[in-house]
């Protein structure tokens, strides 16, 4: 009752959650014990194995499950990891290249006011200068890295 209850919340994000419930489901709540009857566990893990096991299904839920700092690659076959970064990867070049082609927020002051006013600065404008400052990798060696760096980080959770 713990667990349907837990798992029952409207506020809880579900995509990324599948692939542990299924684990849990799989490996504890619907184990089989001595005295289980043949069509209640076997017959709900049949039907859960043929409604995820879909290979579309199964790649967005390894994705889903990638992108979830708390699960990274735990609940996600061996086998399906490199293809599951290499999509994730392609995913992440292809919002830089939009990111860079996408105008940028002008810091010039507004010729609009009477008084020459020195614009406010975010935070994010000294990193900018900083950053220009710095020998910068190439975006697929970054990219590369960071993908490394957030496989090998420890988990949140």
């Amino acid at each position: 009752m713990e667990f349907t209850d837990a798992l029952s919340g409207e506020e809880y994000e579900t995509i990324s959650f599948m692939k542990p419930v299924l684990h849990i489901l799989n490996s504890r709540v619907l184990a089989e014990e001595k005295d289980d009857t043949e069509l209640t566990k076997t017959s709900i893990l049949e039907y859960l194995k043929g409604k995820y096991t879909d290979p579309i299904t199964e790649e967005l839920l390894d994705t889903a499950s990638f992108v979830d700092p708390r699960f990274k690659t735990t609940y996600i076959s061996a086998h399906h990891v490199p293809t599951i970064q290499e999509k994730v990867k392609t995913e992440m070049e292809s919002a830089a290249a939009v990111c860079r082609e996408s105008p940028t927020e002008s810091t010039e002051p507004s010729t609009t006011s009477s008084e020459a006013k020195k614009p406010k600065r975010s935070l994010g404008s000294f990193s900018k200068e900083v950053r220009q400052l710095l020998p910068c990798p190439s975006p697929a060696l970054a990219l590369n890295q960071q993908c490394s760096i957030y496989i090998f980080a420890h988990s949140i959770i």
